[in-house]
């Protein structure tokens, strides 16, 4: 198993393989973001696309990831934007040394994961992932 990263201008190539998986994600995501801005932070080298592959090369699932730097002391780390998974698979666990080789790569002291789902809390707390904060949020008509 392997993630493949996606270099910008490769994009085109491979959309067509993610496009429906990252839509999938864009349902749980709260920034508001469509999928033409997915497309363009990718392209613009603002987001990392990998592509996770099995032993078979069969896609497995896309992650797009984005490097964060703490203003404060300068920290790095990585924040996971999309984990979209195919049917039978869950990235984060069967991807978790990968992911955690690519942090390591980008100089990366953390990786840090959104979710509006609670089960996913437990998922990566079984992974050695904490709670860091919680968001409340009322939306106003």
């Amino acid at each position: 198993m392997r993630l493949e990263p996606v270099a910008p201008n490769n994009l085109h190539d491979h959309w067509d393989s993610v496009e429906e998986d990252l839509r999938g994600c864009l349902k749980h995501d709260t920034s508001g973001a469509w999928i033409e801005d997915v497309y363009a932070m990718i392209q613009n080298g603002a987001a990392f696309l990998y592509i996770l592959r099995g032993n078979n090369d069969e896609h497995m699932g896309a992650l797009v990831i984005e490097r964060t730097v703490n203003r404060w002391n300068g920290d790095v780390g990585i924040h996971v934007w999309m984990c979209c998974n195919r049917a039978g698979h869950q990235i984060l666990r069967e991807g978790q040394g990968l992911l955690e080789e690519i942090a390591l790569q980008a100089g990366a002291k953390k990786i840090t994961f959104r979710s509006d789902k609670l089960s996913f809390e437990r998922l990566c707390r079984d992974l050695g992932y904490q709670l860091n904060e919680i968001e409340l949020v009322k939306e106003l008509s």
